[in-house]
């Protein structure tokens, strides 16, 4: 407190010898600070009893300034004290929106949920001083229980370590224990002192290892639980409601998190589902070209298979003759059976079969060969594929695709190719690269067709070529047909959009196949046209798989 100096005044020193007790205070500049404060003051009861004289002894004076300053000293502290928590609750307020910002920026730059759920237990472990973090999932399965799928925040002693090791295993189903608890009432939940949630082995370790509070909080997708964040401190520690609020909107942050999961998990099922949709699409399309290139070797393989029988039977005379020759002793038995056997052969035409019976043969087994190859084809084809990329021979993959849509372009085109024996194998997906393929092949025919149309035998010419670029692989699909025309060309990649009539196309080929080389395979797709000259088109994807997006072409 701040020292006063009173010097009496001669008229305040006469009043005090018993002349007046009147104060002369205000006619006292040595008052020092003390008549700052005075001046100061409104002007008011207090302010003229000091002021104005008045019947008080000096002492009185003096008592009564200490405790004006003595109040005003209290009212700055108590300021001061406003200010300080004031502050305070800016930095806990500003700290807990840097805590936010930061696992918002973590959970969307996640590549999967559990990263996203790693970044949050340590992010929140570290904020509220806990040493031990714990995220929690729904088992899979039809019963609702929690597991750790080994996410963990330990910081600290190998006490610690020793207590995950102790209880990584654990599960709570709805109710048990603080997890569970939280998983029953989908909100966040403080316990003061750990030895309070109920008799068990893992409260037991907790203790043991020197862990007194915890508090839990849930991953609310809507208003279902995905998944618990569970934290200890290693003090005990009322409920921190403030905390608990912070955390309630983070479980509601890493919630989007699961809903974008979820929602890319169902559109990925969804994509393949529609590519392999349009593989079985294509093939019900092809199915009655298909069945007649079955059926034309499997037709001269039967009748091959009838003229052997029926040749068989031929040489049975001549078989038994045989026989009968091979046990004949007696000469004489042996020139008449020699007789027999000789118009047995020529009644059956030995020479004739001799020579037809070998090709028969040959024929039947190209046919065969050739009814295998195309079944191993639309086999391949069909197939929905491997999610992941695996490395196969390009080139064998372009012959089955063009196996499986032969009577597309046979009475249309004649197919010439151009392929790179050299080439090494590709990584890709084969089914989704067949398919694109298969589109290509296809398209070009059908512009060949409204070229060749009412021309008589006149056919097209379709080139598929392949080559090694550098470290891409390029195939070319090159055709004589219509062309496509430059106000269109702008669109031909975008979904259901088609130049065919009605019932011929859906539009989803070449949106597909942009899709597939571009974004599955970190490629490029693109076309040169000139109309009524015909169009190439050309794909470009790396030998070696890739995971990082390309950039897109420019055609």
């Amino acid at each position: 407190m701040t020292a006063i100096a009173v010097t009496p005044s001669p008229t305040a020193t006469s009043r005090l010898d018993g002349q007046s007790n009147d104060c002369a205070l205000a006619d006292t500049p040595e008052v020092g600070t003390g008549s700052s404060i005075i001046s100061s003051l409104p002007l008011d009861c207090t302010r003229k009893a000091i002021l104005e004289p008045l019947p008080v002894t000096r002492v009185e004076e003096i008592e009564l300034l200490r405790k004006l300053l003595e109040s005003e000293h209290q009212a700055r502290l108590a300021a001061e004290a406003r200010a300080e928590e004031g502050i305070r609750t800016l930095s806990e307020r500003q700290q807990a929106l840097e805590l936010l910002q930061s696992i918002t920026a973590a959970a969307n730059e996640a590549s999967s949920v559990e990263q996203a759920l790693q970044a949050v237990v340590d992010k929140v472990a570290r904020f509220a001083h806990c040493p031990v973090g714990i995220a929690y999932t729904l088992v899979p399965g039809g019963k609702v229980e929690l597991a750790s799928p080994g996410i963990w925040h330990i910081e600290g002693g190998v006490e610690y370590e020793l207590f995950r090791r102790a209880i990584q295993s654990a599960r709570f189903a709805p109710g048990v224990s603080l997890p569970g608890r939280v998983l029953a009432h989908a909100r966040p939940e403080w316990i003061s002192n750990v030895a309070r949630d109920g008799r068990c082995p893992r409260t037991q370790f907790a203790i043991s290892v020197g862990l007194r509070s915890s508090f839990a909080f849930p991953v609310l997708v809507g208003s279902s639980v995905a998944a618990v964040m569970e934290f200890f401190l290693s003090r005990l520690s009322e409920p921190n409601h403030a905390l608990l609020g912070i955390v309630g909107s983070i479980g509601t942050e890493l919630g989007r998190v699961f809903e974008r999961s979820r929602a890319n998990t169902e559109r990925a099922s969804m994509e393949i589902q529609l590519r392999h949709a349009q593989k079985m699409e294509s093939i019900g399309q092809l199915a009655a070209g298909i069945a007649h290139e079955i059926n034309t070797p499997t037709q001269f393989i039967s009748d091959n298979l009838r003229f052997l029988k029926d040749s068989f039977a031929d040489l049975l005379p001549v078989l038994k003759e045989l026989a009968d020759l091979k046990s004949a002793t007696d000469p004489a038995l042996r020139a008449s059976v020699m007789e027999r056997l000789i118009d047995s052969a020529r009644e059956a035409d030995a020479g004739y079969l001799a020579t037809e019976i070998p090709a028969a043969i040959k024929q039947s087994l190209e046919g065969t060969t050739r009814v295998s190859s195309i079944v191993g084809a639309m086999k391949n084809f069909s197939h929905p594929g491997k999610e992941e990329k695996t490395k196969i021979d390009l080139n064998t993959a372009i012959q089955s695709t063009l196996t499986v849509c032969r009577n597309e372009w046979k009475y249309v085109a004649e197919v010439k190719l151009d392929l790179d024996d050299s080439l090494p194998p590709v990584s890709c997906l084969p089914g989704e690269l067949n398919q694109v393929v298969l589109n290509l092949i296809v398209n070009a025919a059908h512009a060949i067709g409204d070229v060749v149309k009412g021309k008589g035998n006149v056919k097209g010419l379709i080139t598929v070529s392949s080559r090694k670029d550098n470290d891409h692989v390029e195939v070319r699909v090159q055709d004589t047909g219509t062309g496509i025309p430059k106000t269109i060309q702008n669109k031909v990649f975008d979904p259901f959009f088609t130049t065919k009539g009605v019932g011929k196309g859906t539009g989803q080929g070449l949106a597909i196949a942009h899709s597939v080389i571009v974004d599955k395979h970190q490629g490029q797709i693109y076309f040169e046209s000139e109309s009524g000259k015909g169009t190439v088109f050309v794909i470009r994807i790396p030998i070696e798989a890739r995971t990082a997006p390309a950039t897109k072409p420019q055609p």
